[in-house]
């Protein structure tokens, strides 16, 4: 079972029937940076726009699932994501980046990830 801490801005992703605490740590967030070749802000505007691969999804929630005390490799995590669909998990990661962005807070209007968003961050 995920503990994800809501005020450090983690959220649960179930893979694999097995709850995964995905934490946007500093980490982290460098590490899919780096990976994807994209900052946060651009990474979650193209999931909102579906444009998005499901290498790029198992970037984030490898480094997101490993900050939050998982044993889990990008591949691993590439494999469940097909096989729970990735339909399930594009929520979750957008989230993940959303929070990410705020620091777990909600967003003011105007500032990156309160637009369009139409959702508390604080109730992830």
């Amino acid at each position: 079972m995920s503990n994800a801490n809501p005020h450090r801005g983690e959220v649960a992703l179930v893979l694999g029937g097995t709850s995964v605490t995905l934490r946007p740590s500093y980490e982290a967030i460098v590490e899919w940076e780096e990976r994807l070749g994209r900052g946060t802000t651009e990474i979650l505007m193209r999931l909102g726009a579906s444009v998005f691969r499901v290498a790029e999804l198992a970037a984030i929630v490898g480094a997101a699932a490993r900050a939050g005390g998982a044993t889990l490799s990008d591949p691993e995590a590439g494999r469940l994501i097909v096989a729970d669909g990735q339909v399930e998990v594009i929520p979750v990661v957008a989230r993940l980046l959303k929070h990410a962005l705020t620091g777990g807070k909600a967003p003011e209007p105007g500032e990156a990830g309160a637009a369009g968003t139409g959702e508390s961050l604080s109730a992830a």
